[in-house]
């Protein structure tokens, strides 16, 4: 009798949460009818509209709460004391944003061991993944994490009945509450009152120039001064254009320069000056010449103090070229103030140092995303996110993994295309394919659904590709798909996970925080991945057409097994909910 009162008692202090699942499946159903498009678990949706009732967000926010438990592997679960945390890497993996560790006080070489409050940060990474997704200002975090404390609190204590013994964290109280939080939230998405000076920042690079990108607060001349090495000086202008939050955006296009020539620059706008590089692209390689380096990462997002420690790494990389991006640069794309974080960051990274881009999912979330996305990365003369570039002895193609990939789609039919002519170009050696979610990944989310469908991994083998890269699952995987080389790189900060759905194509695997250098020597190109410690995690290459072959090979982590589907806590949930309203009804027919 006590046991069951007890089981009454937490139901009803999870009653909020319940309620806010049955407004899931409302929502959903309201979705459905309006023909919103993909399935709500285990594959990613072809396509998310750009609306604030997106119904995708809830779902989204539910998995990367469990997620964000699982990777912490809590040796121990007492109340809202505090708990030792293994598997994270990094200090910013855990804390929420700008609470640092002082180095040294970790286990092993890095300061990777934290103490936590499992409630605390759990409910925090909960609510910033969740709620953020509609409350850009985040004013109602105290309250919200004071509430979710509280109603867990309350459930633990009461046990909620047997079941709290064979769940045995508070992974499934999360997942109430993560969707509490992204359901109940106000889908407030406004602007915020002056656009905020970003950038600048070069894309497009090309062998005569490239595209200084640049948006400022105020209207008023944009003035880009090149100093070349011999000490001739060009000058460009640009009087800029509407940018998406209400200031003034720059587009402006350099032409006219040397090939693979370093000109140092100085850019001028109302509330902006900065110092910028450029190193223009080479002419059509040879087979003797051409030789360069460049950056990979991807999946950044919230990870603010893991990606500072990676852009730092990265611009003491020497003769680094350009960097590609493999998506997920922000949490919500439709949110300013992410994209204003992520200039902030990246900043000074990229303006010295070009960035191929690529659409990730999180982009598209929000009203306006993918515009902010195209107007940021995207030459205005392009209404696609997928596009390719030949830098030097390099032929990149990037895909848009949140296209439709259907057998008739536009994109396929221009994948192929590209394909088929990409060593028509003189001098090119190596064809490199990127996206976010890629054909081939062991982690949480797996491959790409739509391009296994239509068999891409083979498409891109059978047309001799060199390697492909991806993110979309936040970790490190290197691997072999008959000879297809492909690299998972979704380390850039957000965090990370632990599933590891171990395939005979897999050759490394770490659920670490990293980037990857790329060095092309002659036929040879060589891979170094990089901790934000700056230690070495995986050293390994090949020679055109070869295998991989390493110098320094990363171990597999077996990771974890993949966690119950999302559908069984929503029956957990609906449960839940059952027990609140049968314990609500018999105390009223008690009383009555």
């Amino acid at each position: 009798m006590a046991e069951a009162a007890r089981g009454v008692l937490a139901a009803e202090a999870l009653g909020e949460a319940g309620q806010a699942l049955a407004e899931l499946a409302r929502r959903l159903e309201v979705g459905r009818e309006g023909g919103a498009e993909g399935a709500v678990g285990g594959a990613e949706p072809a396509r998310v509209r750009e609306h604030g009732g997106d119904v995708r967000a809830p779902v989204d926010a539910m998995h990367e709460a469990l997620e964000a438990r699982r990777e912490l592997r809590l040796t121990e679960h007492q109340g809202l004391g505090g708990t030792r945390a293994e598997g994270v890497e990094d200090p910013g993996d855990a804390l929420p944003d700008g609470h640092d560790v002082a180095e040294g006080e970790g286990r092993g070489e890095e300061p990777d061991d934290l103490r936590v409050g499992p409630v605390g940060e759990a409910v925090h990474e909960a609510h910033r993944i969740g709620l953020a997704a509609r409350d850009p200002v985040g004013g109602g975090d105290e309250l919200l994490e004071a509430r979710a404390e509280a109603a867990l609190g309350r459930a633990q204590a009461r046990h909620v009945g047997g079941i709290a013994a064979t769940m045995r964290s508070p992974r499934p109280l999360l997942f109430a509450l993560a969707l509490a939080a992204s359901v109940a939230a106000p889908a407030s998405f406004a602007a915020p009152a002056a656009a905020q000076p970003k950038g600048p920042w070069w894309i497009d690079v090309h062998e005569g120039g490239a595209r200084l990108m640049a948006e400022v607060a105020e209207a008023g001349e944009l003035e880009l001064v090149l100093t070349a090495p011999d000490g001739t000086t060009t000058r460009f202008a640009s009087e800029g254009g509407p940018g998406p939050d209400g200031g003034v955006l720059h587009a402006l296009r350099v032409t006219g320069l040397a090939p693979d020539t370093l000109y140092a620059g100085q850019v001028t706008a109302p509330g902006l000056e900065a110092a910028v590089t450029l190193h223009t692209a080479p002419e059509a390689a040879t087979e003797e010449a051409g030789d360069l380096s460049f950056l990979v990462y991807g999946d950044d997002r919230t990870g603010h103090a893991v990606h500072r420690r990676l852009v730092a790494r990265m611009r003491e990389e020497e003769g680094a070229r350009f960097v590609v991006h493999t998506g997920d640069y922000v949490e919500v794309g439709g949110r300013p103030g992410d994209w204003q974080t992520f200039f902030e960051i990246a900043g000074p990274l990229l303006r010295d140092v070009p960035i191929y881009p690529s659409l990730g999912n999180h982009e598209i979330y929000g009203p306006g995303g993918r515009m902010r996305y195209q107007r940021y990365f995207v030459k205005p003369s392009l209404r696609v996110a997928f596009q390719a570039w030949t830098h030097g002895p390099v032929k990149l193609i990037a895909l848009d993994s949140n296209d439709e990939w259907t057998e008739d789609a536009e994109q396929l039919h221009w994948l192929e295309e590209q394909l088929a002519h990409a060593r028509d170009e003189p001098g090119v050696r190596f064809v490199i394919v990127f996206a976010h979610q890629g054909p081939l990944s062991s982690g949480r989310h797996g491959d790409h659904p739509g391009m296994s469908s239509l068999g891409v991994a083979e498409i891109l083998r059978q047309a001799e590709v060199d390697l492909v890269f991806s993110g979309h699952d936040h970790m490190y995987e290197r691997g072999d798909f008959r000879g297809l080389k492909y690299v998972v790189t979704g380390g850039g900060g957000a965090p990370l996970y632990r599933v590891n759905r171990a395939r005979p194509s897999q050759l490394a695997f770490q659920p670490v925080h990293h980037y990857v250098r790329i060095d092309v020597e002659g036929k040879r190109l060589a891979m170094t991945v990089v901790r934000p410690s700056g230690d070495v995690l995986e050293r390994c290459g090949f020679e055109q057409g070869g295998p991989w072959e390493c110098e320094r090979a990363a171990p597999i982590d077996p990771g974890e097994e993949p966690g119950r589907p999302w559908w069984f806590w929503a029956l957990v949930g609906a449960g839940l909910v059952g027990l609140s309203l049968v314990a609500r009804w018999r105390r009223r027919r008690g009383a009555g």
